[in-house]
């Protein structure tokens, strides 16, 4: 009998021992797994300020929200890239960036930056403050998360700036989406992706 007793004594230990061990496995097969996907968690990052008034659409991993408010247009921007962003708007002419309002900006170590430029030619904008125009951009917020930029800004629909050209609601207008490479983490020029798309205010 004690033989048994012995026996089953030593079962019992080794099953606890094998529970525990697989305890500790399932723990941090947990935890690798929960901490490899927070990026894909983070792809669904709601902005608080957009909903269901606002328009959107989505080209080329990019996507640009709008919504307009009394005298003013609220835009939400976001690319797949961690360099600048930006949203050129009203060209002159299609396919070509001239005359087109740009709001440019980017996100670096959690500040955010916002310049109001002009498309002084088919491939080239400034700051309009550089050619006598003026400042006319309201920043809401910017973000940077897994390996994307959101800005959020506010613009007038009739700006007083002359290299503003004035907006009216319910008229289509074509945008200009684009964004720069990781590096180019300021108001840079050489692009990654640029589209040209039209959209309704």
């Amino acid at each position: 009998m004690k033989m048994r007793k012995r026996k089953l004594y030593k079962g019992r230990k080794t099953a606890r021992t094998v529970c525990f061990c697989g305890g500790i496995l399932i723990f941090f097969a947990v935890l690798f797994f929960s901490e490899g996907c927070n990026c894909n968690r983070c792809e669904y990052r709601i902005n608080p300020n957009i909903d269901s008034t606002f328009c959107h659409i989505s080209s080329k991993g990019m996507t640009l929200w709008w919504k307009v408010e009394n005298d003013s247009l609220h835009i939400a921007f976001k690319a797949p890239d961690k360099g600048w962003v930006a949203v050129g708007i009203n060209p002159s002419r299609d396919n070509v960036m001239t005359d087109a309002n740009f709001i440019v900006g980017y996100v670096r170590d959690g500040v955010t930056y916002i310049q109001d430029e002009y498309g002084i030619n088919i491939s080239l904008r400034v700051p309009d403050t550089s050619i006598g125009g003026t400042e006319d951009v309201r920043l809401i917020g910017g973000w940077e998360y897994c390996g994307k930029t959101e800005i959020e800004f506010i613009i007038p629909m009739k700006s007083t700036d002359i290299r503003d050209r004035i907006l009216n609601a319910g008229v289509s207008y074509i945008v200009i989406l684009s964004y720069g490479p990781e590096w180019q983490d300021y108001f840079g020029l050489t692009f990654v992706k640029m589209v040209f798309e039209t959209i309704q205010l």
